[in-house]
Formats: C-alpha cells, sequence, structure tokens
C-alpha cells in the first residue's frame, strides 16, 4: 500500500510540475508579448516533469545513504571490549577474524570474567562450541566472535570491531 500511495504521491508531484511549467511559460509568453506555441508548452512541461522525477530519485537516493549513515554511526557508538588488543597488518574490510584473534578475544573475555567467557551483549555466560555434526542442534549458548559492524557493511577484522555472543544473539542479530 505504501508503494502506491508513493507512486500517486509522485505522479500527482510530477503533474503538478509539469502544469506549472507549462502555465509559467504561457504567462511569461504572454506577459512578454510572444505567441505560446504548442511545442513550447510541451517543452516546458517535459522539463518541469522531468525535473520532479529527477527531484524525487535525488530524494530516495539521499535517504537512502543518510539511512547507511546513521546505522554506522549507531554503530560505532557500540564500543568493542577488545579495542585495546593491538591489530595486526591484516586488517581490512570484509575480512574473517583469524584462529589468532579469536583466541585474542577468548582470552582477553575470560580474563575480565574471572575464568569464563561471557556474552558482551547480555552478560550470559558461554558455552564452547562443539563440533557440528549432522542431526545434532547446536547449543544457543555457545560463543562466537561477531563483527560489531557486520563483513557485508564494510565491517573490518579489527580488534575495535569485535564482540562475544552467543549463537542465538548473533542470529537475532542478523534479522537487523
Amino acid at each position: 500500500m505504501a508503494a502506491a500511495t508513493g507512486g500517486v504521491s509522485l505522479g500527482v508531484t510530477v503533474a503538478g510540475s509539469a502544469l506549472a511549467a507549462s502555465t509559467g511559460y504561457v504567462v511569461e509568453s504572454i506577459v512578454a508579448g510572444r505567441e505560446a506555441t504548442i511545442e513550447g508548452i510541451v517543452n516546458s512541461a517535459a522539463g518541469g516533469a522531468t525535473g520532479s522525477m529527477a527531484g524525487a530519485i535525488l530524494d530516495k537516493a539521499v535517504g537512502m545513504v543518510s539511512e547507511t549513515i546513521a546505522q554506522t554511526i549507531e554503530n560505532a557508538k557500540t564500543p568493542s571490549p577488545y579495542s585495546n588488543i593491538s591489530d595486526n597488518t591484516n586488517i581490512g574490510a570484509g575480512k574473517n577474524f583469524t584462529t589468532k584473534q579469536k583466541q585474542n578475544i577468548l582470552q582477553a573475555n575470560s580474563n575480565r570474567n574471572n575464568g569464563v567467557v561471557k556474552s558482551d551483549s547480555s552478560g550470559k555466560i558461554l558455552t564452547k562450541p562443539v563440533k557440528t555434526q549432522a542431526g545434532v542442534t547446536p547449543s544457543q549458548d555457545e560463543w562466537q566472535i561477531d563483527h560489531i559492524i557486520p563483513k557485508s557493511k564494510g565491517g573490518t577484522n579489527s580488534y575495535s570491531n569485535a564482540q562475544v555472543l552467543s549463537r542465538q544473539e548473533n542470529r537475532l542479530k542478523w534479522d537487523n
């Protein structure tokens, strides 16, 4: 329903812009003492409609970019408890955490939580992941190392972009 309403709104805006442009042309011609031509009216209407559509497209694009920037800023506000660990030189967007990075993150988490691994989001005690087996459902409380800003949105494998979550918390995050 929203798409239909948006389409009608854009249609009304385009038609209004076309009418305004052609009316402006006719009035300008009369004031200037010139004869308004059909070609001039058509060209003015087309220009008004084109400008209106271009404006609507730009408004939509700016809105989409603004949403992405706002989400990135919100994600960046979530500090990683692992930002104090020095990154190596192989950091980049879209990369997985290395085995060594995961070990360092889990060690730092365990040190901070009196020898147990806890979720950085909920504080819940987590369990060590078990190797995947056919027909066995993994525990929802097993730990996973997560990218705060997802790899798909340009998140890096830097310690400052890491958090420990339960399997369940990580899956719920996918839906956002």
